[in-house]
């Protein structure tokens, strides 16, 4: 089972909650159900755009995870928009106890992406 922690982000505050494989998300509008769903969806189809990536034959483990980082910071961009706009936030999403990658803003409104090193060694791995 996967673990989110979201700390102001959008119209969520803080919340921890665990995601199954079914997660029923219930709230009155505008509550942040739809940026929850958003963020489980970025982070479950993260790992897929790694699996994209090794397979264009990257020879070198440092070019292949500055272009992982880079198509997780676009994405990240692409769905929640501008960083000067999202605020102070962070973001973990826990793929098991150990392995999870954190999301926050940088000084200078960019996606700052903080991969745990057991994740990052689960991943060379599949090189």
């Amino acid at each position: 089972m996967h673990n989110i922690d979201i700390k102001n982000f959008g119209p969520v505050s803080n919340i921890k909650m665990d995601i199954a494989a079914m997660t029923f998300l219930l709230g009155e509008l505008a509550s942040g159900k739809s940026t929850i769903a958003k963020l489980v969806y970025f982070f479950r189809t993260a790992q897929e755009e790694f699996v994209n990536i090794i397979s264009n034959d990257f020879e070198k483990w440092e070019k292949c995870m500055d272009a992982y980082t880079s198509l997780l910071s676009n994405k990240f961009t692409n769905i929640f928009g501008a960083m000067m706009y999202l605020g102070q936030f962070e973001i973990t999403y826990y793929y098991s106890p150990d392995s999870y990658v954190r999301i926050s803003p940088t000084d200078k409104n960019e996606v700052n992406i903080y991969i745990e090193k057991i994740m990052l060694d689960k991943l060379e791995m599949l090189l």
